[in-house]
């Protein structure tokens, strides 16, 4: 079989290509235009390649190989456009005649960078777009950017399918990843940021250990993402539709901001005491406890206990060997933080749009307790990385 061959068995089949053993049957018609090996590449301007069958040179797209073996012709990348672009027209809606022409630019443009990005970044992953899952995946990514034409969607589904070419197969994370591209689309900017704002302050792990920090976590990787428009109860309700997060009934499950920051980051909120205090309280000899001690974060005057929870107090316990007043410090410590009042007011010093946020929080009911879904969370965690040059790995949180 040719490769026009091929496009044709597409036209003609494609009712049954997308649906169950025409699928598996797709795989097996590509996997004979796929037989070759990638190997690593030699130098900047060629790459070895193993291949099955008679020997026959390559070149597209301004890319040389060196093959080595029996060859039997090969899909080329611009082989590989055209098949998905064939599959692209055989699926669309019947639309007019210029709708038709720039739904066809941009399933033809989403192609090109995806191809590209594969063959530039994973070329040892192109002969996985035989597999009829891969196929399926970029076709749905290929359809919701032809409808809508934004830019940063199509980022998102690059992103996307990247991460899932690079996923195995039958993995919850794969599975999330095919649900995500369908997802995506449906989702405003609005709505996908509300998933990054609560993603950031609640599930992803931030390294903050001073104040510092805190205000880059605050000004950067938290408010950025917050904004006025997420009022309606149909903006939550929509979240909830498309599969993204879940709405929690209110109660119990509610947590405000500054509960949030005392419960992440206990150590940097501490009112603090003065050595008097300390040796009062706990012991005089304020020495055997000093591996314990630092300068408060919020009064150069005072110290405060230099761990950022109690189970890390525990554990800083038993590497310096103290185990001296162990449950009088664990109380100084508990003590000396400070109460949800004062955090607000920390927070709102480091940045005054805070107690918009904070107010914003507790006067949206369905806000205050969504739970995001995997398929959420993957959203979210994209959007993060994007919007903030983050490298929040997902595999760390599904």
């Amino acid at each position: 079989m040719d490769i026009n061959d091929a496009l044709n068995y597409f036209k003609e089949n494609i009712d049954w290509i997308f649906n169950g053993i025409g699928a598996v049957a797709l795989g097996w018609i590509i996997k004979d235009k796929l037989k070759y090996k990638i190997s690593n590449k030699l130098n900047d301007n060629a790459t070895s390649i193993v291949v099955d069958g008679d020997y026959k040179n390559n070149n597209d797209s301004h890319q040389s190989y060196i093959i080595h073996g029996n060859y039997t012709p090969g899909i080329s990348i611009k082989e590989a456009r055209e098949i998905a672009l064939d599959v692209y027209k055989a699926n669309s809606y019947e639309l007019s005649e210029n709708a038709q022409r720039e739904a066809i630019r941009r399933a033809e443009e989403i192609a090109e960078d995806f191809f590209t990005d594969i063959y530039n970044n994973f070329p040892e992953k192109m002969q996985r777009l035989e597999e009829p899952s891969i196929q399926s995946s970029f076709f749905e990514a290929q359809k919701e950017y032809a409808k809508s034409g934004e830019e940063t969607l199509k980022n998102q589904l690059l992103q996307l399918l990247s991460d899932r070419i690079n996923t195995e197969e039958y993995t919850l994370k794969q599975i999330v990843l095919d649900e995500a591209i369908k997802t995506i689309s449906k989702l405003t900017k609005d709505q996908i940021n509300c998933l990054s704002l609560i993603a950031s302050l609640i599930y992803l792990i931030h390294n903050i250990t001073n104040l510092t920090a805190l205000a880059d976590l605050i000004n950067n990787r938290i408010l950025i993402f917050y904004s006025e428009n997420m009022g309606v109860r149909e903006f939550f309700s929509h979240m909830q539709y498309s599969g993204s997060c879940i709405i929690l009934p209110e109660g119990k499950t509610f947590i405000s901001i500054e509960e949030i920051f005392l419960k992440r980051y206990t150590g940097l909120f501490s009112n603090g005491f003065t050595e008097e205090e300390f040796k009062k309280d706990i012991d005089q000899n304020i020495d055997y406890y000093r591996p314990l001690l630092m300068e408060c974060l919020h009064n150069k005057q005072k110290l405060q206990i230099n761990a950022m929870n109690i189970n890390v107090l525990e554990n800083e316990m038993n590497k310096n060997g103290i185990n001296k007043n162990t449950n009088k410090i664990i109380e100084l410590f508990k003590r000396t933080t400070m109460n949800k009042d004062e955090v607000a007011t920390v927070l709102i010093e480091i940045n005054s749009n805070m107690e918009k946020l904070i107010e914003f929080w507790k006067s949206k009911a369905d806000l205050k307790v969504l739970k995001l879904t995997s398929v959420g969370l993957t959203i979210a965690t994209l959007n993060y990385n994007q919007r903030t040059k983050g490298s929040v790995q997902l595999d760390s949180y599904i």
